[in-house]
């Protein structure tokens, strides 16, 4: 179990919240000597543990936002650093999986924070981004709407009693008012008011295609029943794109990723001159290098 000293852990805390500098070895608290956290027979100094810390990934280090956080951060790290030292006493780290495992985690790492690094800096035109808008509009518009009066209920006979009266011309809203369950709507006569149709799950087709003003149901929902209508409809438009050019971006350096990779090495390998040694070539012995394997 790791102890803390908290008055010196709080002073930690401070230093590690301030911004950080340029000159990254400027970066170390104030006191390095002090005593932060001991474990077993071993103590960790603030420098220790600062330096430590900053290397954390950004994302990471920014939610060490209080003490509680950062002893969690810093039993982590300590823990890490005991596996590591039991897996190289069992020789773990000198065995061929390992080893083939990490270079293959690294590889992995490298290829993943080098397409977003060559992603972060693809640039396109205010004609390229516009294009993209206007060709896939229905990717940048507004939601369908649906604006449904209800009536739900517990009991089917009921439900059916009530669809017979509302045919009848009984007033839906004054019959919702009574008898619904949903309290927020019968407050306003079952009236929901205008909301995307995604918001209605499985029922929004059957709202959408309904005529406005007729009755729908009784609906099984569960073990509830529902007696619908459709007052309204709001069909799909167009956003500005000033409201959603960085989605437009985004979305289109998605579509483009393989050209935006693919551009990116062919710029690469103009750069690099690759010069074959036919002679050295033709000299070597293919049955010797898969031997050395």
């Amino acid at each position: 179990r790791v102890k803390f000293n908290n008055v010196n852990l709080q002073t930690l805390f401070d230093e590690l919240r301030k911004p950080r500098s340029k000159n990254m070895e400027s970066d170390k608290p104030g006191e390095p000597s002090f005593i932060c956290a001991t474990y077993e027979v071993e103590s960790y100094t603030g420098d220790d543990l600062f330096r430590r810390l900053n290397e954390l990934p950004t994302n990471q280090r920014e939610k060490i936002s209080s003490l509680e956080n950062i002893k969690a951060a810093i039993q982590g790290l300590l823990l890490q650093e005991k596996l590591r030292e039991i897996a190289r006493r069992k020789g773990y780290d000198t065995l061929s999986i390992v080893l083939d495992t990490y270079a293959k985690t690294r590889e992995a790492l490298f290829l993943k924070y080098k397409l977003q690094e060559i992603m972060e800096k693809a640039q396109f035109s205010d004609s390229e981004v516009f294009d993209f808008y206007r060709t896939n509009i229905g990717f940048f518009s507004s939601e369908k709407e649906l604006n449904i009066q209800e009536m739900i209920v517990a009991d089917k006979r009921l439900a059916d009693s009530l669809k017979e009266a509302i045919m009848a011309d009984a007033d839906f809203g004054a019959m919702a008012e009574r008898y619904s369950l949903r309290k927020w709507s019968a407050q306003s006569k079952g009236v929901m008011g205008f909301a995307p149709i995604s918001k209605f799950g499985q029922l929004k087709e059957t709202f959408w295609s309904s005529p406005i003003g007729e009755l729908i149901g009784p609906i099984t929902i569960v073990n509830y029943y529902g007696l619908f209508k459709v007052l309204g409809k709001k069909q799909s438009e167009p956003l500005a794109i000033d409201l959603v050019r960085d989605r437009v971006k985004q979305t289109l350096k998605f579509e483009k990723q393989r050209t935006i990779v693919r551009d990116y090495l062919e710029k690469l390998q103009k750069k690099v001159s690759v010069v074959i040694d036919e002679k050295s070539l033709m000299s070597l012995n293919v049955s010797d290098l898969v031997s050395q394997k």
